[in-house]
């Protein structure tokens, strides 16, 4: 609740007002506005980087569970799958994944940080963003077109 008061703040309310309103007592907030980070918010941000370094490493394709698996197996650390998924919502790290025998770019595109809904590659931004698309070639088969 502080931090919507501390936002509200931000934004011109009086802190007073926005405290009677969400029902948290104004000493309080000065309270927690003068602490420092918490012990789990500095955790987070350890994690953080090392969900950004895994995922970078994979170059962008591996998604909740593939970290997960990397951070316990590979790297040891005592982590739950949700924090894994929390985490990686709030870095703002999005999956490359298979569909349609091509690889489809959700959310931002890791090399150039552009958003984008096309079929993409994250293999092949060297560097523009250029974008794959799926033509079909012949029956079963799936050919691939560069766009620039």
């Amino acid at each position: 609740m502080f931090r919507l008061v501390h936002e509200l703040s931000r934004d011109g309310f009086p802190v007073t007002v926005a405290c009677r309103v969400l029902k948290v007592s104004t000493s309080g907030f000065y309270e927690w506005r003068s602490r420092g980070p918490s012990a789990r918010d500095v955790d987070d941000a350890c994690l953080i980087y090392a969900i950004r370094d895994v995922h970078q490493r994979a170059r962008g394709t591996y998604g909740v569970r593939r970290v997960h698996a990397e951070l316990r197996l590979g790297r040891q650390v005592r982590i739950g799958h949700g924090r894994v998924e929390r985490l990686m919502r709030i870095a703002g790290l999005q999956v490359f994944t298979i569909a349609d025998g091509a690889m489809v770019a959700l959310g931002a595109c890791p090399q150039c940080s552009r958003t984008t809904s096309n079929v993409s590659s994250p293999l092949m931004h060297p560097t523009g963003c250029g974008s794959w698309t799926s033509r079909s070639t012949a029956p079963g088969k799936a050919g691939f077109t560069w766009l620039r």
